[in-house]
């Protein structure tokens, strides 16, 4: 008994399909036909895809060189987080801008709405990272092949563009901070060698600067060491926010090595003979040479990474490489008109049916419904 009243209510279907077939038949083949000739008009929409390899080497080799000496980073930055970066390009209203005048999508898309146009374009681009130092930039363009490969490609052509205007301008802003440093370190240098001068025109001292040599060269090196932690905290500083970690790290790096640097210009002995053992006048020409050496080999050092990075600012070398550009497809990529046929078809299989199946309960139960609703 269970049993059949389980099965019941399947019957009761099956009798209604049976009872409605012509009309179900009917229904559904207008649905279907109308169908079909709705997706017949909708365009077909064509996909091309190119491929942009981020250079791993970097756009400032003199910064790098200096930085792959103290760093643990060994000079080498961003990575996975350079395809973000290059990615988001791809998003500002600047390079979509000159994509949508371009290729005129105002027509494709028929709307003058700028924020439509930027959507409509988003949704037609896919910018996916390969998690490999690659990224692709994928294009979808309407009834014209060409036009996706061509798009995916001028894509590319304002991303390289862009970026080496920003490589250029980091470029700039470095070769700019070594230069005001040189100069600065130039100046402490004259400075210390008048002043050693005239130290030693006024005074017929005793020469120390042999003993003296192997300590002023160790404070050289360690003076030389801050200052190129310095550059790597400018530059740091300059790419990634105050909290980032990598920023964080740098600038605990320089407190240390200035705590070290301090420490050792404040000990009772400056060289390898005892300052107590120094005449006054011979200890302040001994800090006045010290003073002139430093100098010496900041400038040296600051000269020769000046004359790197004006050469790295003239070269300009872009950070992007197309490994593979974008090629007409001859297959359409949406609309999937077979899926949505059957997806069409299921739902208007389901609704007439639904449909019929609470005709015949409303016909069945005529007179209860009546006084229900008195």
């Amino acid at each position: 008994m269970t049993n059949e009243q389980e099965l019941k209510p399947l019957f009761k279907l099956f009798r209604v399909v049976w009872k409605n077939k012509w009309k179900l038949i009917s229904f559904n083949m207008v649905i279907v036909i109308v169908s079909v000739i709705l997706l017949l008009l909708m365009p077909n929409w064509y996909k091309s895809t190119a491929i942009v390899l981020v250079r791993s080497e970097k756009q400032m080799p003199s910064l790098n060189s200096i930085i792959s000496q103290i760093s643990p980073f060994g000079g080498m930055f961003g990575g996975g987080e350079d395809v973000q970066k290059y990615m988001s390009f791809l998003q500002s209203k600047r390079i979509l801008d000159q994509v949508i005048k371009k290729f005129k999508l105002a027509k494709v898309y028929d709307t003058d709405i700028k924020d439509e146009l930027y959507g409509n374009l988003l949704g037609n681009t896919e910018f996916i990272d390969n998690e490999d130092g690659t990224f692709t930039i994928s294009c979808y363009y309407k009834e014209d092949s060409k036009k996706a490969a061509q798009m995916a490609n001028y894509f590319y052509k304002l991303l390289d563009n862009l970026a080496m205007e920003v490589s250029q301008n980091q470029a700039t802003e470095f070769r700019q901070f070594l230069e005001k440093s040189y100069n600065n370190a130039s100046q402490e240098l004259t400075n210390a060698e008048d002043q050693f001068k005239v130290y030693q025109d006024s005074t017929l001292i005793i020469d120390y600067q042999e003993q003296a040599q192997q300590t002023i060269s160790n404070l050289a090196e360690m003076e030389i060491d801050r200052l190129k932690q310095k550059i790597e905290l400018q530059y740091l500083s300059s790419i990634y926010p105050s909290d980032n970690p990598e920023v964080e790290n740098a600038r605990k790096r320089l407190k240390a090595i200035t705590n070290n640097v301090e420490d050792f210009r404040n000990q009772n002995t400056y060289f390898s003979l005892s300052t107590q053992n120094i005449p006054e006048k011979g200890l302040d020409y001994l800090r006045l040479y010290r003073k002139v050496q430093v100098n010496q080999k900041i400038t040296e050092f600051l000269r020769i990474q000046l004359e790197q990075a004006k050469l790295d600012e003239r070269k300009n070398a872009s950070p992007l490489y197309l490994l593979d550009p974008a090629q007409p497809m001859a297959k359409k990529s949406k609309p999937h008109r077979s899926m949505y046929l059957i997806t069409i078809m299921f739902f208007s299989v389901l609704i007439s049916i639904i449909y019929f199946r609470i005709k015949e309960f409303l016909d069945e139960n005529k007179q209860q419904i009546k006084l229900i609703l008195q």
